[in-house]
């Protein structure tokens, strides 16, 4: 016979556990059947959700479509009288504040008269007008929606663009020239408008008919599919005439991978999504990491899943998909009433297990555990206290230790129970903690500007390895110092009173954000920085942390903009100067009766025009490159032929200058790959900076050379001048720096001819180098890659044997 200590835990623990496995079996079976109504009705109202939001999309680029078509001005451009009673844009908020492109409105009498008019040019129809009041319309909407590319009236007769808006890849907007108008005959959305029978589509007594939309393809121009390729569906809306024929119609483009991925923002992360249309182009996407798959029908890059095939096979408009693991239910809507094949069809498909889950679906492993936990409850309860407050007591000590010796925390790690998790946590915290810290710290050590902490008597608390290397304090040197001791003595003295007043009043005089101030390194010199100061609170006390930057390159860059631009302004001013004074006294008619003077004034006034025109082609190059537009036309070239091309400009700056210009006897044949007009650019820039830098009388020599491996064809320009200094030759190739080694500085030339001539070699993979002549003068040379020789056809062949 048990006694009672043992029994009647015995039988309690027995008696809770069979209840609560009673329990947790019933209600596992009842949650299960529950979660799993849930789980269709949440899958279904999502795709029912998506689905709309599609429709709406849709609907509201017919909106869109129809809010152009019907408006004065565009039916203005096409020769069309407006429709009656047509209110603007009733229907349409989003261009409600923008008046139908700026036309006058009209009384219902005068709106009345031009509705019987007949198709042509409305009673006071201004075409400029209509057409800058249609562009006026079309820019506001591409500016205002980001979904659309490009808005356009195409003329049904010809076939050709009235009228067309862009959107570039940055957002600008802006109208196409007539010259870029397009013939767009043979798309297949014009074919579409042009046989659609519209009679029977617009409503008795109106000329308003729907809206169509096309295939989803890639966006053509002048024949050829537009890169970057973007897929692209297309929404029109024709303009009917009296008779309710088709006379033009407006199209607009939108981006069809945007439209379909615009709506997932907030997709649940165990769920997939399948959005498809009747081409069999199909969109997924997967919750789990947002990552979207775009295929086009016959031109899969992968086999479709057997959830794609669900939906693109399923018959119904609607209806339930169910899988060994997941759930889903799709939803079919049409794009328009009058294109009922056209459709979109959208699927919502969630993991079941994970579905059930997040309704609440218990298990009943964990009921049991429950059932479990109450019974070891009833046999714990008297060593409850012991076994609790050992561990506890062990998680005290070693917490206790690591704040009094400021070292690691070392919890237990080996503990296999709740306090044994908790210990595992309470590390993991911990040491977490200590890494965000570290992090931190590397953050702030290797940031590139200076971040000083202080506090409200401008003690400096903290110091950031780039404030060592921006004052040449050691940290050591700076914490516990006054803030003062990096600032002027005259600043430091306003700072100090500065600092008392705020943290007694909180008033501020000065600017915390930005503000440029003056530093003062350790070795007394002073240096411009730009200042940021925000306040903390740090353990209940106030502080303030000051973000520094050295700005003195940034002088130095504007200080070398202001030069650029005297530079410039001289170089324009010059010429033109001369040029002006020039043909003032031409005008004078004692001037003009005297062949001999007017010989040398026209010659003075030609040789500053082609100084100014080789300055404007020079910074043209350097705002290209500037700007990155790197486009050159290569063609096969005889480098023989590209000197030659030069005659006359040599000849010019012989005359001009009064020094030779030789070419060399031995000059080879070299045929290479290149932009003649750029490579006549470099070799002018390469004469011009020789002859400026010979003395009077001297000589420019010219020759053509291959390489010793023949690979690369050389074209080399020697010149008498005193050459460039070591110390200067680095820089030659940089803008606005002459190659100037004495005193004797040229007084014409920005300096831009060296840096041109660099950057258009690289544009053509060769380069362009200089070195000093033997004795005196200078060499500088191209080179460029040798175009391979063509091989001879066959029957050449045959005759060469």
């Amino acid at each position: 016979m048990f006694s009672l200590r043992v029994t009647i835990p015995a039988i309690t623990g027995a008696v809770a556990i069979a209840a609560a496995g009673i329990i947790a079996v019933l209600f596992h079976l009842q949650a299960r059947e529950i979660a799993q109504a849930g789980a269709q009705a949440t899958v279904r109202s999502q795709s029912i959700w998506l689905a709309q939001q599609y429709e709406f999309q849709f609907q509201q680029f017919a909106r869109d479509a129809a809010l152009l078509g019907n408006t004065a001005s565009v039916r203005e451009l096409v020769g069309l009288p407006p429709v009656p009673a047509a209110p603007p844009f009733a229907n349409n908020h989003r261009l409600a504040a923008k008046n139908a492109g700026g036309s006058k409105p009209r009384s219902d009498n005068s709106a009345n008269v031009t509705a019987l008019a007949p198709a042509g040019q409305p009673p006071d129809a201004n075409p400029a007008q209509a057409k800058q009041a249609a562009t006026t319309l079309f820019k506001t909407l591409l500016e205002t929606n980001h979904e659309y590319l490009q808005a356009r009236v195409i003329s049904i007769r010809t076939g050709r663009e009235i009228l067309r808006v862009d959107k570039q890849s940055d957002g600008s907007v802006s109208p196409v020239p007539e010259a870029g108008l397009q013939d767009k005959s043979n798309e297949s959305y014009y074919r579409l408008i042009a046989r659609q029978d519209w009679s029977a589509s617009t409503r008795t007594g109106t000329l308003r008919p729907p809206a169509l939309f096309s295939r989803v393809d890639f966006n053509r121009e002048f024949g050829k599919i537009s890169y970057p390729v973007v897929f692209t569906q297309r929404v029109m809306y024709p303009l009917l005439d009296a008779g309710r024929q088709p006379a033009a119609f407006v199209i607009l483009n939108f981006d069809y991978s945007d439209l379909l991925s615009h709506v997932f923002d907030e997709l649940p992360k165990a769920s997939r999504i399948v959005v498809s249309n009747e081409q069999g182009d199909y969109l997924t996407v997967d919750g789990h990491d947002g990552k979207q798959n775009l295929q086009i029908n016959g031109e899969y890059t992968q086999e479709p899943s057997a959830l794609v095939k669900s939906v693109l096979t399923a018959k119904p408009a609607r209806g339930l998909l169910t899988f060994s693991d997941a759930i889903g239910y799709y939803t079919t809507v049409k794009l328009s009433p009058d294109q009922p094949g056209q459709v979109i069809r959208v699927a919502f498909v969630e993991s079941l297990p994970d579905l059930m889950n997040a309704l609440g679906n218990p298990t009943w492993e964990g009921w049991v555990a429950a059932g479990l936990i109450l019974a070891l409850a009833l046999i714990a309860t008297v060593t409850l206290t012991s076994i609790v407050m050992r561990p506890m007591r062990a998680l005290g000590r070693a917490i206790d230790t690591a704040t009094e010796d400021n070292s690691h925390l070392r919890m237990p790690q080996d503990w296999h129970h709740e306090l044994g998790r908790l210990a595992r946590a309470f590390q993991k915290l911990f040491d977490r903690r200590v890494q965000a810290e570290t992090r931190l710290n590397l953050i702030l050590d290797s940031i590139g500007e200076g971040i000083v902490t202080i506090d409200g008597s401008g003690t400096i608390v903290s110091f950031n390895p780039a404030c060592e290397r921006m004052f040449g304090y050691d940290r050591e040197q700076a914490l516990g110092e006054n803030v003062s001791m990096l600032m002027p003595l005259r600043q430091a003295r306003s700072h100090d009173k500065y600092l008392r007043r705020y943290v007694e009043s909180g008033e501020r005089k000065i600017e915390w954000e930005g503000r440029a101030e003056v530093g003062r390194r350790s070795d007394g010199s002073r240096f411009p920085l730009e200042l940021t100061v925000t306040e903390t609170e740090i353990d209940g006390v106030q502080h303030f942390i000051g973000v520094l930057r050295d700005i003195s390159e940034r002088q130095k860059l504007e200080q070398a903009k202001s030069e650029f631009l005297a530079t410039v302004s001289h170089e324009l001013r010059t010429p033109l100067t001369s040029i002006h004074g020039i043909l003032k006294l031409l005008a004078n008619e004692s001037i003009r009766n005297d062949p001999e003077k007017c010989e040398r004034f026209v010659g003075i006034a030609a040789t500053n025009s082609e100084r100014l025109r080789r300055l404007i082609v020079n910074m043209t190059e350097m705002m290209e490159f500037e700007g990155k537009i790197h486009s050159i036309a290569r063609a096969p070239l005889d480098l023989l032929d590209l000197v030659e091309t030069t005659a006359a400009y040599r000849q010019e700056l012989e005359a001009r200058s009064g020094v030779r210009i030789v070419v060399a006897e031995d000059c080879e044949s070299v045929r290479v790959l290149g932009d003649r007009e750029r490579l006549e650019l470099v070799l002018e820039n390469l004469l011009s900076n020789a002859v400026k830098f010979s003395p009077d009388g001297g000589e420019v020599r010219l020759g053509i050379r291959r390489t010793k491996d023949g690979q690369l064809g050389m074209v080399t320009v020697a010149d008498e001048g005193a050459g460039v200094p070591e110390e200067n030759r680095k820089k030659i190739w940089d803008r606005f720096t002459q190659a100037d080694s004495s005193s004797r500085r040229s007084a014409e030339g920005a300096g831009l001819g060296l840096a041109v001539a660099a950057f258009l070699m690289r544009l053509h993979d060769g380069s362009v180098n200089y070195a000093p002549r033997e004795g005196k003068g200078s060499l500088f040379w191209f080179e460029l890659p040798v175009l391979p020789e063509t091989p001879p056809a066959p029957e050449d062949a045959d005759a060469a044997r």
